[in-house]
């Protein structure tokens, strides 16, 4: 499985049926909106998700959660309020069992390019972040 589409179920990410506006040229290249209609990816509220070129998202792969430090922080966020702690250093990203014990035990390191590694930071916080995701669909959900 594709690791965005994990997180983004994860996340409460949903593909809806919706009207939305996409971005139209003329022939003097002049954009203007129009309407169209189709499955999109829509976050927990029901919003459509759009790229960087405020275009609705169609399919959980075009997500960047691995490329996007604003969505991946949103995540880090959600496994912290689950009670979870991530610690992200100059050099390791981790992530552990911090309070309720009934969530079982879970960590992970992972270090990074900032102190010698051979990944860069945001890369090792989505490995640990997937890795997370994956234990906690088996064991939790």
């Amino acid at each position: 499985m594709n690791t965005n589409k994990l997180i983004a179920k994860f996340m409460g990410y949903k593909k809806l049926h919706k009207k939305f506006q996409v971005k139209s040229y003329n022939s003097s290249n002049e954009y203007y909106w129009e309407w169209e209609e189709g499955d999109v990816v829509c976050d927990p509220d029901g919003d459509i998700v759009e790229n960087y070129e405020q275009e609705p998202i169609s399919g959980f792969k075009e997500l960047t959660f691995d490329e996007s430090w604003e969505l991946m922080m949103k995540v880090v966020d959600k496994i912290g309020d689950l009670g979870y702690n991530i610690s992200i250093s100059r050099s390791w990203v981790e992530l552990r069992v911090t309070s309720d014990s009934k969530m079982g035990f879970f960590e992970i390191v992972k270090g990074h390019s900032n102190r010698g590694g051979k990944i860069a930071k945001l890369e090792a916080t989505n490995i640990v972040v997937v890795e997370f995701i994956k234990y906690y669909n088996e064991k939790i959900k």
